[in-house]
């Protein structure tokens, strides 16, 4: 097996593992949540309950995002470098943002683009954007204030992770019906 083989062989790995850790992600986050569908009253004696399924959940939908983002640009490096020569792929797209990635390479590959208008790039924007904030967090100082519904992440920014995975691996299927599929769930 030569070298070009191998990374083919690991980015593919790459990609499914890391979209598999996702679903596991999600997978939890409704293990979680039968909790509120079969109590049907909350009591304050299940705050301390209602907290840590509330911080796990917050965990894994984190999970959730970084690992469906990985998994996109695992797949479109991985997808660059089985269409187009080593030296292009190298030297002009592995260095691009992944946004730039998935509008060049598959017009690149095919002459046509992502559907840059629809749902599945819709969420694509907002999954990195979320990925950018929490791996590039900085500290804000800002004057004293409640909290607001988009500081926080909730159950819905995973499930939106997970459904931006199959929606961009679906445009890119009906632009190239050539990429393998079968690792989507």
């Amino acid at each position: 097996m030569n070298k070009r083989t191998k990374d083919r062989v690991l980015q593919s790995i790459n990609f499914t593992t890391f979209y598999l850790t996702a679903c596991k992600s999600v997978s939890k986050i409704e293990d979680l949540n039968r909790f509120f569908k079969e109590k049907k009253v909350i009591t304050l004696d299940d705050e301390d309950t209602v907290k840590s399924i509330v911080y796990a959940t917050e965990r894994l939908s984190i999970t959730t995002i970084v690992f469906c983002t990985m998994t996109l640009e695992s797949f479109i490096n991985h997808y660059g470098s089985l269409k187009l020569t080593k030296p292009y792929f190298d030297d002009c797209l592995d260095k691009l943002d992944l946004k730039s990635k998935w509008s060049k390479i598959p017009k690149i590959v095919t002459g046509k683009q992502i559907h840059k208008g629809g749902e599945a790039f819709f969420l694509f924007s907002n999954l990195i954007e979320l990925r950018n904030k929490l791996v590039h967090d900085k500290i804000k100082i800002k004057k004293e204030t409640l909290p607001e519904e988009k500081d926080y992440l909730w159950e819905t920014d995973a499930y939106d992770a997970l459904k931006c995975v199959k929606l961009m691996i679906e445009e890119l299927q009906n632009i190239d019906n050539s990429i393998y599929t079968d690792w989507i769930l």
